[in-house]
């Protein structure tokens, strides 16, 4: 009888346990690049978010997401070049890419640039990740005021 009783007892406590902390709402997993994981749709009203930081919320903006690139950095490159050769190459300048890399978010090109019998010089253009629009960073000499 005693552990009918025991049991009885765990039983309702999980019960009560099961709907004082949300029973009925919809645990939803989010991924680093703010998609929902496996394939889930939300279907209730009351949805708790499992951020990747691993934070619960019911607010799905209290979650904070990686930036993600749409743009590869192969198009990086051509974009940067392309943007620095469009202002050097009308002056006989020449425009080299050294390095491209990735940091928050966007990349960043290393480009030489140079002519003959004149001094190089190194210039920095910076590729948005997500729309692909470069812009200069550093010595941007070859960019009409």
């Amino acid at each position: 009888m005693r552990g009918k009783i025991s049991f009885l007892v765990i039983g309702l406590l999980i019960l009560l346990s099961l709907v004082l902390t949300g029973c009925g709402a919809q645990h939803v997993y989010l991924c680093s690049d703010a998609t929902i994981g496996g394939a889930i749709e939300i279907e209730k009203s009351n949805v708790i978010y499992h951020c990747p930081s691993g934070s619960l919320t019911k607010d799905i903006n209290a979650c904070s997401f990686k930036k993600q690139m749409a743009v590869t950095e192969s198009d990086a490159r051509k974009n940067a070049i392309q943007f620095v050769e469009a202002y050097v190459t009308a002056d006989s300048w020449k425009a080299s890419l050294i390095n491209a890399y990735s940091q928050e978010g966007a990349w960043l090109a290393q480009i030489v640039i140079s002519k003959r019998d004149e001094q190089p010089y190194e210039s920095r253009v910076k590729v948005n990740g997500e729309t692909g629009e470069v812009s200069c960073l550093e010595n941007c000499f070859y960019i009409p005021n």
